[in-house]
């Protein structure tokens, strides 16, 4: 949609008039790198209220949509929506403004914006491989909407970032007087690109008519610089001149350190200062320091202090491109200060500037010889079962032995356990497996289980006649009976009463002379036969009670 706005702007007016054939089409921003969405006019049909920057066909701009734009001002570019940004060049900010409302709106005061104000955003540093934004900002208290914005867009395709710089007193302002000659105006270019400035007409006062004879635009510059240095350090043998970042030398030696400081960015960098950080080891001979710039023709020249070894040495200015050197001596220290071996001490080299700081190093290897002591190992005496140190030339196999774990005690393997049944408690128990006695254990432990107790059933004990209860494989048929009734009590018969005949005495009661009486008819005596036949009668009826007695035990 941009695209298509700025098409129409490059476009014949006439065509740019008939493409907008109505005054109120709302635009959407979502489309556009501008904002907030808002109403679009044209020349011919203005807006009724205050608003800016929404006539589409403006004879002096274009399409007022695109209102901020940026250009390559070192190489004479054209104004567009995006630049990319090369250090060094410097570039210039349009931002364009305008009050859409009817100029028949003025008299009333109805038609002009009050404390209109424009401000510009922009960073001030862009990172390296990153897209920036330059954003255009234009108000007013009565505007509608209040403020409108537009931007254009920064890309930094280098390898490093990019500090956006004011070039100072570049900003100003261009409209036109009542006869229509262009006039300039200075503006505070901090302030617009902070706070914001006031718009106006004859004066900057924040009130600004509406109609086109009243727009204008504000530039300014600002400049693209990468600050940048390299620092290098090297080491020498004395008065060699053969430098590298590094060598071996011996104790006692005279070395030369060489720092070279170069200025690879774009603006100038002032006050650059080199400063040394010796280690240990190595001191610094005093008076050694010399500097090589274009100011000496390249040429060794001493220095007036051994600052190099403090708080640093201030080599001047120094353009983009420019270079320059310094050198001094140190000596190595004696043996006794280093450790048995290699030893590499390293210097380093610190470069300050106003950009910030940089460091690099360089090493001298200094070896020294030493008695190796003899070499202790640990053993263990297998006499006296301690562990001892010993040389290691010392160590005699019959004596020693490099298995620490020999020295350590050996525990007393604990005696297998096992669980047995005691045969005499019946309890299950845990003993020493070399204390297992067959004749007093059980390795099966089902022999402590309980045997189940013997099942009881009740019988009728044939003596008492009792009913009890019995282990079941205590049962004897010739004393119990299984059939629990023998134990019941047997009826006894009671005796039959006999009936009192008169001359019938001791007869039945169920005989038949009991039963209707009669006269008794005394009969004559017969001595013993009465008596006799009354005895066996007696018998037969104890008989046949004994009988039935014994028959009911039997069952």
């Amino acid at each position: 949609m941009k695209k298509l706005l700025a098409a129409l702007k490059r476009a014949p007016r006439r065509a740019a008039g008939l493409a907008v054939v109505l005054a109120a089409v709302a635009v959407p921003a979502g489309l556009l790198a501008w904002g907030p969405d808002r109403p679009a006019f044209t020349l011919e049909n203005p807006a009724d209220y205050v608003t800016f920057n929404s006539i589409t066909n403006n004879a002096k701009h274009g399409n007022e949509f695109n209102f901020t734009q940026i250009r390559n001002a070192t190489d004479g570019g054209q104004f567009g929506e995006h630049v990319d940004l090369i250090p060094g060049k410097e570039y210039e900010v349009y931002v364009f403004y305008h009050n859409n409302a009817k100029s028949s709106l003025n008299e009333s005061g109805e038609g002009i914006a009050q404390n209109a104000q424009m401000r510009v955003q922009m960073p001030g540093r862009v990172a390296k491989g990153a897209d920036a934004r330059v954003d255009g900002v234009v108000s007013a208290d009565n505007a509608k909407p209040q403020q409108v914005w537009d931007e254009a867009k920064m890309s930094n395709k280098t390898d490093g970032d990019i500090t956006l710089r004011y070039v100072q007193d570049s900003a100003n302002l261009t409209n036109a007087d009542a006869a229509g000659n262009n006039r300039v105006f200075d503006v505070d270019g901090h302030a617009l690109l902070q706070g914001g400035i006031k718009l106006g007409w004859n004066e900057m006062d924040g009130k600004l008519p509406g109609c086109n004879e009243y727009s204008g635009y504000v530039k300014y510059r600002f400049k693209a610089v990468q600050p940048n240095f390299e620092v290098t350090k090297e080491v020498s043998a004395h008065n060699q001149n053969d430098y590298k970042k590094s060598m071996q030398v011996n104790a006692g030696d005279t070395v030369d350190y060489k720092i070279q400081y170069s200025n690879t960015g774009s603006i100038n960098q002032e006050n650059v200062v080199i400063r040394d950080e010796l280690p240990a080891g190595v001191s610094y001979i005093p008076g050694s320091t010399q500097y090589s710039n274009s100011n000496t023709g390249n040429q060794w020249r001493a220095t007036e202090s051994d600052a190099i070894v403090g708080e640093g040495y201030n080599i001047g200015h120094y353009a983009p491109g420019a270079k320059a050197w310094i050198k001094f001596s140190a000596k190595v220290d004696d043996l006794d200060a280093l450790e048995c071996g290699p030893n590499k001490l390293t210097n380093t080299a610190h470069a300050q500037t106003d950009n910030g700081d940089k460091s690099d190093t360089a090493d001298i290897i200094v070896k020294k010889e030493c008695e190796e002591p003899p070499k202790k190992i640990k053993v263990c005496d297998l006499d006296s079962k301690k562990i001892i140190e010993i040389d290691e030339s010392d160590f005699d196999e019959n004596k020693h032995s490099k298995n620490i774990a020999d020295c350590k005690d050996k525990p007393t393997p604990e005696p297998e356990k096992i669980k047995v049944c005691e045969l005499e408690s019946k309890n299950i128990i845990v003993i020493n497996k070399e204390d297992f006695d067959e004749s007093k254990h059980s390795t099966n432990l089902n022999d402590c289980k309980e045997a189940p107790a013997p099942e009881q059933i009740k019988v009728c004990e044939v003596a008492t006649k009792n009913i009890i209860v019995i282990n079941e494989n205590e049962f004897d048929a010739s004393k119990h009976s299984m059939n629990l009734d023998d134990c019941k009590e047997v009826p006894v018969v009671p005796e039959t009463p006999n009936c009192e005949v008169p001359g019938m005495e001791h007869l039945p009661a169920g005989h038949p002379d009991c039963a209707t009486p009669t006269t008794p008819v005394e009969l004559p005596q017969t001595g013993s036969t009465a008596g006799t036949l009354t005895i066996l009668a007696f018998g037969v009826v104890t008989l046949i009670a004994g009988y039935a007695v014994t028959t009911r035990r039997l069952l």
